[in-house]
């Protein structure tokens, strides 16, 4: 029982803040791919703690071939999505990943992910940080 509840709490403190310098990721959320499906999405409010305005230049997943930054609009009543191929965070200011909106897609899983499988993340930032996530796999449902 209390290794439980020790893993329990382990779990819910990954999930609410990833702190990685500058920046953070709070609640974030990646979702383990449907049966038969390839694609998956992630969810996250990223904080930049700084006087500065810092981009996200890159982000990778050993766990998956393509992780890409996405938005989704509204165009002629068609909802669509574009990658945005640098996220920028203003200073001392809030981005918010989430459905229907920008988010995270993860594209072509390396192997099976299974929900509660740790993902990691490796987000290469303007100011020449390299950040390192772990995040475990949630389900949709």
């Amino acid at each position: 029982m209390r290794l439980f509840l020790l893993t329990s709490l382990l779990f819910f403190l990954a999930a609410c803040e990833k702190n990685g310098g500058s920046i953070s990721l709070n609640n974030l959320e990646i979702y383990a791919p449907l049966p038969g499906n390839t694609v998956t999405s992630g969810y996250t409010k990223i904080t930049n703690h700084t006087d500065v305005t810092i981009s996200i230049d890159s982000i990778t997943s050993p766990d998956f071939e393509t992780v890409e930054i996405h938005e989704t609009i509204i165009v002629n009543g068609i909802a669509r999505m574009i990658e945005i191929e640098q996220l920028t965070i203003p200073a001392n200011n809030d981005v918010v990943l989430k459905r229907g909106g920008k988010h995270f897609m993860f594209f072509d899983p390396t192997e099976n992910i299974n929900i509660g499988q740790n993902i990691k993340l490796d987000i290469k930032l303007s100011n020449n940080e390299n950040l390192k996530f772990e995040v475990p796999a949630k389900s949709r449902f």
